[in-house]
């Protein structure tokens, strides 16, 4: 980049000041070029859009049996959102990052505009046992996204994800169940056992995915404690599911240990 246009591009960002006298026509018609082009290519690729896209991606791990339990899990990548047009954008907007800085790490976003605000501080919880963490799903709509509410229409091609909100709790195992009675794992993105929770506000898992076409629900559940517990713990809590993956929250968490909670959102499809 000539020093020059960087020169042109501080000024239109504010970080330097200057005078009219300072400019000829032929300067003054360029920043105008500039700040044309920086509008047609946010309205052509939405920061929130691309945050979204930057933040999907697929996990290559394959089916693995739960310890324990001969319940298998699938991977939680199903299909990676990602289209050539995207990708496209994607290095369009790391062209211009020092253009335009915007956050790509939701958990970490504290202030977005309009439509786009979507990983907000909770208000509430739906369905929970005990005190325990919070799990929200969250649906994308066009350049936004919506929480889901419990028992919320959901079809096959939709684009998912979750977050949760640890509640004072330290560790904590999110997972699904759909109406095939296949399992995926959500949180930790790796390994088999529980893993160390976030304790700071709304926390956005680090994917978003499809789901497939799997019939009847898809059932999210996030399990929390505030001590470290081993998978083994909640070898009864799948077999449940196995025998009966509809059954209310407060039966199966009858199956957990007293020092665990558990909280689910149940989406119909």
């Amino acid at each position: 980049m000539r020093k020059k246009d960087l020169y042109l591009e501080q000024i239109i960002l504010g970080e330097i000041s200057h005078t009219n006298n300072e400019f000829e026509i032929k300067e003054k018609e360029e920043i105008n070029a500039i700040k044309k082009e920086n509008k047609a290519i946010l309205e052509k690729y939405p920061a929130y859009d691309m945050e979204f896209a930057v933040r999907s991606k697929m996990l290559s791990s394959k089916e693995e049996k739960l310890h324990g339990s001969e319940k298998k899990f699938r991977s939680n990548g199903a299909k990676a959102f990602f289209t050539s047009q995207r990708i496209m954008a994607i290095a369009a907007m790391l062209c211009l990052a020092f253009l335009l800085p915007i956050g790509i790490q939701l958990k970490n976003r504290t202030e977005t505009q309009g439509q786009n605000r979507v990983f907000i501080e909770p208000e509430g919880s739906e369905r929970a046992k005990g005190f325990g963490g919070k799990i929200f799903v969250y649906k994308k709509e066009g350049s936004s996204a919506v929480r889901l509410a419990n028992l919320s229409k959901v079809s096959a091609g939709d684009v998912l994800q979750v977050s949760y909100v640890s509640s004072g709790f330290s560790y904590g195992y999110i997972f699904s169940v759909d109406g095939n009675g296949h399992c995926t794992q959500h949180f930790p993105e790796k390994g088999k056992e529980p893993g160390l929770l976030t304790g700071k506000g709304e926390i956005a898992l680090d994917y978003a995915y499809k789901l497939d076409n799997a019939p009847s629900f898809e059932r999210f559940f996030f399990i929390s404690s505030k001590a470290a517990f081993s998978r083994k713990n909640l070898d009864a809590f799948f077999n449940q599911i196995d025998l009966n993956a509809r059954d209310s929250i407060d039966s199966l968490a009858s199956y957990l240990p007293s020092t665990l909670e558990v909280h689910d959102v149940f989406l119909v499809k």
